[in-house]
């Protein structure tokens, strides 16, 4: 320790000379040292005070690394999320720019922080929660706040997906649609949200699914703020996602039946159904070789029978409490799937839709969030 106490010393007078490069070289060192005592806190409480003032003081690149380090002694440590750590990795994130203001780059200079504070916080979930295959909620929505403040609505999105913060993902589809070049837009709104929407589904949290497709269509009065939507795509997003919250493979089936036309002018749609299937249910998945083909093709194509009575019900994916606190305020019944699929039909008639052909089929690949090692290996939002 008196080792360090003295490294500290040296430390104050390169600071108070203005020496930033001596300085940066005695934190590394005490970054070192601390490391190998083991005094992980007092190092993390350490370098956050460093980087904010690198930072402050117009040095940017030496900021960075401090926090890259930081990241560092969160992954050695492994101590799990709690209110200081996402206060620190808040206050960092703030402070470091996505982009030097001489620099013209589609990428943000913090991916790889970013990267190292997601997988942080995957390794030190509970074994069996959804944190420990998407991250830590928190984190996620403290990275895609920062993101979506220095206007990377793209980058932030995948980070909001696996949150919980619902309304803040709204505004940034929101963002996304309204400002993307109508010359190179892939689809219209209600396949963009509908995407989103199954993305969601897709994590395991039916709940938050619902809530983010009640948000963000108060934005689209066109197709109704509330269902049942004047969009077959909405319909169906909303339909399959009551067949979610009942686990009822029945009804699920039903709704994919129905509404195959509008599935297959969306192979992105296709995709996620697909894996939906696979994840509540238990459906084998499609070959990748056979386009549309496998189990749920044919399904779409009307080709096989429908589930048995012993396999319809109550298949699901395994939740922990607090993987999805949105699903609490929603509690459907058989006759309100029912009711909700009448009055989709009777607004927008699901099989009026012409079916194309599914080599026309728009295909969208949204970008996931970084995965720097096997905890992330899955994460799996198309």
């Amino acid at each position: 320790m008196a080792k360090v106490e003295k490294l500290l010393k040296r430390l104050k007078i390169a600071e108070d000379d203005g020496n930033h490069y001596e300085s940066h070289q005695i934190a590394r060192t005490v970054f070192y040292r601390w490391l190998e005592l083991a005094e992980y806190e007092k190092l993390a409480d350490f370098l956050v005070e460093k980087v904010l003032k690198f930072q402050q003081a117009g040095q940017p690149a030496i900021a960075l690394d401090l926090a890259e380090l930081y990241a560092d002694t969160l992954l050695k440590w492994e101590n799990v999320v709690d209110d200081k750590r996402v206060s620190q990795i808040q206050q960092i994130l703030n402070a470091i720019p996505g982009a030097l203001d001489n620099e013209q780059s589609s990428h943000d200079r913090r991916e790889g922080l970013i990267a190292k504070f997601v997988d942080w916080s995957c390794r030190t979930a509970e074994e069996d929660s959804l944190a420990r295959k998407y991250g830590h909620p928190q984190i996620q929505e403290i990275i895609a706040d920062s993101l979506e403040a220095s206007g990377r609505w793209d980058l932030a999105k995948p980070h909001y997906i696996v949150s919980l913060a619902p309304a803040k993902l709204s505004r940034v589809i929101k963002n996304i649609i309204e400002n993307t070049d109508e010359e190179t837009e892939s689809m219209p709104p209600d396949f963009f949200i509908a995407n989103t929407v199954l993305q969601i589904a897709n994590t395991g949290r039916v709940g938050m699914a619902i809530n983010f497709l009640l948000s963000v269509v108060t934005e689209y009065k066109e197709y109704n703020d509330h269902p049942p939507f004047v969009s077959a795509l909405l319909n169906f997003s909303w339909l399959c996602l009551i067949a979610l919250n009942l686990r009822s493979l029945s009804h699920f089936t039903e709704v994919v039946e129905v509404y195959k036309p509008t599935i297959h002018q969306c192979r992105s749609v296709v995709n996620l159904v697909d894996k939906i299937g696979q994840k509540f249910f238990g459906l084998p998945p499609r070959d990748g070789n056979e386009g549309a083909g496998g189990l749920l093709g044919n399904l779409l194509k009307g080709l096989i029978s429908k589930p048995s009575s012993s396999q319809q019900e109550n298949q699901s994916v395994s939740l922990q409490v607090g993987d999805d606190p949105f699903i609490t305020r929603y509690n459907f019944n058989s006759d309100q799937f029912h009711a909700a699929f009448q009055a989709a039909e009777a607004l927008n008639p699901p099989m009026s839709v012409v079916e194309p052909d599914f080599a026309d089929a728009v295909e969208v690949q949204p970008q996931a969030p970084a995965q720097p090692s096997a905890s992330q290996s899955d994460m799996d939002l198309d």
